[in-house]
């Protein structure tokens, strides 16, 4: 499972390998709320539970979110802005 955010300001979330969804096509989704599950990847061999996280410039379209959109960055910049919470569970 996969799901992509539209974070409002041009930039798309995308976050994959999801082994269940929480949210559907046009939920809004605040700070903090959760989107699924952490999974494994599909690949022979099964790796381990991890996800994908990325961040796309430019808004989504029909072509795009059926695959994936274009203009992936590098999301570091971004995430040094976000506070560090504890561990759930």
């Amino acid at each position: 499972h996969r799901v992509w955010l539209d974070l409002g300001d041009g930039t798309i979330a995308g976050y994959m390998h999801l082994s269940r969804l929480d949210v559907a096509a046009g939920d809004i989704v605040r700070a903090g709320d959760p989107i699924g599950v952490v999974g494994d990847s599909t690949a022979e061999g099964h790796d381990p539970r991890h996800l994908h996280f990325e961040l796309y410039a430019g808004a989504a379209t029909a072509g795009g979110v059926a695959g994936y959109p274009r203009g992936t960055f590098d999301p570091e910049p971004r995430l040094a802005k976000v506070p560090i919470l504890p561990a759930l569970g």
